[in-house]
Protein backbone atom coordinates (compact mmCIF):
# COMPACT_ATOMS: atom_id res chain seq x y z
CA UNK A 1 0.00 0.00 0.00
CA UNK A 2 1.56 3.45 -0.48
CA UNK A 3 0.49 6.27 0.86
CA UNK A 4 -0.05 9.56 -0.56
CA UNK A 5 2.40 12.73 -0.09
CA UNK A 6 1.15 15.90 0.85
CA UNK A 7 2.27 19.28 -1.28
CA UNK A 8 3.19 21.75 1.66
CA UNK A 9 1.85 25.73 0.84
CA UNK A 10 3.16 26.89 3.67
CA UNK A 11 5.01 26.90 7.27
CA UNK A 12 5.23 30.00 9.56
CA UNK A 13 6.49 30.42 13.20
CA UNK A 14 4.89 34.22 14.44
CA UNK A 15 3.86 35.34 18.06
CA UNK A 16 0.98 33.95 19.09
CA UNK A 17 0.22 37.39 20.32
CA UNK A 18 0.14 39.68 17.00
CA UNK A 19 0.96 36.61 14.69
CA UNK A 20 3.88 38.90 13.36
CA UNK A 21 7.32 36.49 12.17
CA UNK A 22 8.68 35.26 15.37
CA UNK A 23 12.33 36.71 15.62
CA UNK A 24 13.79 33.50 17.01
CA UNK A 25 13.84 34.15 20.89
CA UNK A 26 11.09 32.95 23.32
CA UNK A 27 11.04 35.21 26.32
CA UNK A 28 9.25 34.79 29.50
CA UNK A 29 5.58 34.35 29.00
CA UNK A 30 5.88 34.53 25.46
CA UNK A 31 4.30 31.77 23.26
CA UNK A 32 5.01 31.11 19.28
CA UNK A 33 2.58 29.16 16.83
CA UNK A 34 3.61 26.88 13.96
CA UNK A 35 0.97 27.63 11.43
CA UNK A 36 1.05 25.01 8.56
CA UNK A 37 -1.30 24.48 5.20
CA UNK A 38 -0.94 21.82 2.99
CA UNK A 39 -2.53 19.67 0.10
CA UNK A 40 -3.40 15.98 0.27
CA UNK A 41 -5.12 15.42 -3.23
CA UNK A 42 -7.69 18.15 -3.41
CA UNK A 43 -8.10 18.82 0.15
CA UNK A 44 -6.23 21.58 1.86
CA UNK A 45 -5.37 20.99 5.51
CA UNK A 46 -4.94 23.73 7.81
CA UNK A 47 -3.65 23.43 11.28
CA UNK A 48 -0.95 25.06 14.08
CA UNK A 49 0.96 24.39 17.33
CA UNK A 50 1.90 26.33 20.76
CA UNK A 51 5.13 26.33 21.50
CA UNK A 52 6.21 28.24 24.74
Amino acid sequence: MLANRGQVQYVEVVNQKDLQKFNGVIRDGEKVVILVAAFFGKTRLIDNIELN
